[in-house]
């Protein structure tokens, strides 16, 4: 994997441990062929969780227990609208997959 991305993604420091601590906990990777965002969320389930894609952003939304929701916004370096995404939710992991070309 590429650290270009992770090291982008350091940047933003304590606003991502916030958001990891008060919504859910997102990792971002880069390879050569494709963006990988992982989430975990063991409160969701796969009728809860909805994404969205508009230019550079990946918009991850999910309902808890208690119905509250819950959302991330991840940002790539190219955009990646229109792109092949994939995803897959398996024992309280989300796994979204781009493509990159």
């Amino acid at each position: 994997m590429n650290n270009d991305y992770s090291d982008l993604m350091f940047e933003f420091g304590s606003l991502v441990n916030y958001l990891d601590e008060t919504e859910f906990q997102v990792d971002a990777y880069e390879a050569d062929t494709y963006y990988l965002a992982e989430c975990l969320m063991p409160f969701a389930t796969n009728e809860t969780i909805v994404l969205a894609v508009k230019e550079n952003y990946l918009m991850i939304t999910a309902k808890d227990l208690e119905n509250n929701i819950k959302r991330r916004t991840i940002y790539f370096p190219t955009k990646i609208e229109g792109k092949i995404i994939s995803s897959t939710f398996s024992n309280g992991l989300l796994e979204v997959k781009i493509i990159k070309d």
